[in-house]
């Protein structure tokens, strides 16, 4: 099992010497970027970026109105072609204001759309080598797909090996749904929050054995993937090092 740090360009270096093993980075910055800061920061990189998340910023609409599959498509193809560069194994479609639906708007529309944006998503992205993953968030983010189950029906209806899910621990703790389920996951987030969920942050010392007992059930069903620790709040060494120290030992202890 690998962990890695959701990490802003700006602290990936950082995240290597603590000892995470590969950063996630946020896809809306990433895109953001100019062609040389893009490329100066590709060319510095200092450990694997293996996942992407922070798809998009709230102008590309995942549902909802102002849905533009064509306006999408190109924020996708420009940001498929970095990802490309950066070696990114997967992303994670989660962006909860590009899915926030108004009282009234059909439910069935919404996920048409999702569907058709994930297809659309995977068709690029899968030029390159690389997963699309459909995250389900809670609803203290948005109001759309969020639950694991949700998440999972959609994945399977689409019945794309290229489209997967990622199990994301925070989403799940806030909707009541069990640790560990049939879900097609490929990839795992975990998190806690200091009293809000804007500030997802660092593992905490109470909730250790919970975090632990989440990752030998990963273990045990055979997950050998990432997992990362997915925050909000700025960087902080000491509750990184802390955190990984966390991960890392339920599996010594397997």
């Amino acid at each position: 099992m690998l962990f890695g740090y959701s990490a802003l360009p700006e602290y990936c270096a950082a995240a290597k010497e603590i000892g995470y093993n590969y950063v996630e980075l946020p896809g809306k910055v990433i895109a953001a970027m100019s062609d040389k800061e893009f490329s100066a920061f590709a060319d510095k990189l200092p450990l694997p970026a293996l996942g992407m998340n922070a798809f998009c910023p709230p102008t590309v609409v995942i549902a909802g109105p102002g849905y533009d599959i064509q306006f999408a498509r190109q924020y996708v193809k420009g940001l498929a072609q970095r990802a490309a560069v950066l070696g990114i194994k997967m992303v994670g479609i989660g962006s909860p204001m590009s899915r926030i639906l108004p009282d009234g708007f059909d439910t069935a529309l919404a996920h048409t759309q999702i569907k058709e944006f994930l297809l659309e998503t995977a068709y690029i992205f899968d030029q390159y080598g690389i997963y699309v993953c459909l995250e389900a968030l809670a609803t203290c983010y948005c109001n759309t797909v969020n639950t694991l189950k949700e998440a999972t029906d959609i994945v399977r209806d689409l019945n794309c090996p290229n489209i997967q899910v990622v199990l994301d621990f925070y989403n799940m703790e806030h909707m009541g749904e069990e640790d560990i389920s049939d879900a097609p996951f490929i990839h795992v987030h975990t998190s806690d929050d200091d009293g809000s969920p804007s500030l997802r942050s660092y593992l905490k010392p109470e909730k250790r054995e919970i975090h632990q007992k989440r990752l030998r059930q990963l273990a045990n069903a055979g997950y050998d993937g990432g997992v990362t620790l997915e925050l909000d709040v700025p960087f902080d060494p000491r509750r990184a090092a802390y955190s990984l120290d966390i991960l890392r030992q339920a599996i010594r202890e397997e």
